[in-house]
């Protein structure tokens, strides 16, 4: 079984390449896309199995914006176009492995016919009523909105909340037509793909130029609907902000208790002792397993 691991980053090359080393596997490719902001690309380790998207693939990256979703799919045709892979795992340069690779691959021999998409529950899927993510769709929030994260705007955006209805409704007058037929689901970023469902998802986008409502949305209205579970990766919400907490040491026992494959967010400039922490993990896990690396790599 072959997997593409699809890296979206910006920063922290040192950490990226601990990341690469520690998921290195000869039946896994890397595939980097770089925000086109950062200068980092030289720092990146030179490995046959790394490929950097070129430039004119990569684009800067703006939180909240579309261009997450833009970086995605450069990468997902890239690698489609590069080799033929079982599943295509999308994850960020802040990710870092909580089991040895060789056991995520096991898992995902073992689940083949499953794809990996995180839900967040909305009107469509689990309360049954709109809450502030399908306020996403049913209205109009203009890009500057969004993107500016400044005090200002986002009493600007609270306020334009409020007069189209609140978070969890939307008046008539300014509430947004459906022509896609489609229902609305929402979720996290950091998915894993089958490549029938890739394959899938590319040609009906190629089809359907209109369409800007993502992953989530796909699968569910998909034939793949009842084939997902959810994503593989430990994120703490627990602060209650916009963006995930930092993990730090402090939070390894949950992490590795978890039984998620990847966790998500590490920062080496904020907690560099947990990288080194969860790399001895890992080295341990591979030599009471008679040493994975040395068979598989």
């Amino acid at each position: 079984m072959k997997v593409a691991i699809l890296i979206q980053c910006h920063k922290n090359p040192g950490q990226i390449n601990r990341l690469l080393k520690v998921m290195e596997h000869r039946d896994v490719e890397f595939f980097l896309h770089i925000d086109l902001k950062s200068t980092m690309e030289k720092d990146i380790a030179k490995r046959k199995d790394v490929h950097i998207l070129p430039k004119r693939l990569r684009v800067k990256v703006a939180w909240g914006g579309y261009s997450q979703v833009e970086a995605t799919l450069h990468l997902l045709r890239y690698a489609k176009g590069y080799g033929i892979y079982d599943f295509f795992w999308l994850i960020s340069g802040q990710d870092f492995p909580l089991k040895p690779i060789e056991e995520a691959l096991g898992f995902l021999e073992a689940h083949r016919q499953y794809n990996f998409v995180g839900l967040a529950k909305s009107s469509h899927y689990g309360i049954g009523h709109e809450n502030n993510l399908d306020k996403r769709n049913t209205v109009y929030v203009p890009s500057w909105m969004v993107k500016r994260r400044s005090i200002p705007f986002i009493l600007i955006k609270r306020l334009y909340i409020e007069i189209t209805g609140g978070y969890n409704r939307t008046f008539p007058i300014f509430r947004r037509k459906n022509e896609t037929g489609l229902d609305f689901y929402f979720g996290s970023s950091w998915n894993c793909l089958n490549r029938e469902a890739v394959s899938w998802i590319l040609d009906y986008l190629s089809n359907h130029k209109e369409y800007e409502s993502f992953f989530q949305t796909l699968i569910m209205n998909s034939p793949f609907k009842e084939r997902r579970m959810d994503i593989l990766t430990y994120i703490d919400w627990s602060e209650g902000k916009n963006s995930p907490k930092t993990l730090t040491t402090e939070d390894f026992h949950d992490m590795t208790e978890s039984g998620f494959y990847l966790a998500r967010k590490l920062d080496e400039g904020i907690d560099r002792e947990l990288i080194g922490l969860l790399e001895n993990y890992i080295g341990e896990m591979q030599r009471e397993h008679g040493g994975w690396k040395k068979e598989n790599t």
